[in-house]
């Protein structure tokens, strides 16, 4: 091939590396929010089916509430995460992508002790 497809470059260079680390990061949370969803109280869970509680109902009334901490600790990684990419942003994209679209706080700070030559 000549010209071959430049799929992280452009526009598109912040929905690949989000589309990427998304896809790598998908099988940690589902790991984790399994692991908390199996250790639910069986009571709880065979009480809310006796009253008659919709499958829908019971996750989003029951199983999440009783979640939640789980659940926000899951959120609260990622932000941090997203802070502090480096090697996707740097092997994905040329100095931070087309007019810095891509960089991060911690690409930034690497950049710049490169550029000090330490």
């Amino acid at each position: 091939m000549k010209n071959p497809p430049d799929f992280y470059g452009g526009e598109n260079q912040v929905l690949w590396i989000t589309t990427y680390c998304l896809w790598v990061g998908t099988g940690y949370n589902i790991l984790i929010m399994g692991g908390a969803m199996g250790n639910l109280p069986e009571d709880v869970m065979e009480y809310s089916r006796l009253e008659g509680v919709n499958y829908f109902n019971e996750f989003f009334r029951v199983v999440i509430p009783m979640i939640w901490p789980t659940v926000m600790v899951g959120v609260l990684g990622s932000i941090t995460i997203m802070f502090t990419l480096f090697l996707q942003v740097d092997l994905m994209t040329v100095n931070g992508g087309t007019d810095g679209q891509a960089m991060t706080i911690s690409y930034m700070i690497n950049g710049y002790v490169k550029s000090r030559d330490l």
